[in-house]
């Protein structure tokens, strides 16, 4: 799953609705060879470093660098490797 907007809301402060104006989507750069396991979340705005994993089910809350295995929630590095 990805995320492309990291404050998503439906309402304005005042209530009234939000209109495409009100939101920022933000790219998510996957680059070759990476693998991402199911069910995992990536937030908005950060790259996937080419040939790295991401376990199942993980939050990747920042960037992950190339040849790097993270997991978890948040994801953490747990393994690096060349590219």
């Amino acid at each position: 799953m990805f995320i492309n907007d990291r404050r998503p809301r439906a309402a304005r402060p005042d209530g009234t609705p939000q209109t495409e104006d009100d939101w920022t989507m933000e790219r998510t750069v996957v680059r070759r060879g990476a693998s991402i396991g199911t069910n995992a979340t990536i937030l908005g705005g950060l790259e996937i470093g080419e040939r790295a994993t991401i376990g199942a089910g993980s939050v990747v809350t920042r960037s992950v660098p190339p040849g790097a295995t993270v997991a978890g929630n948040p994801a953490r590095m747990i393994k690096s490797r060349e590219p």
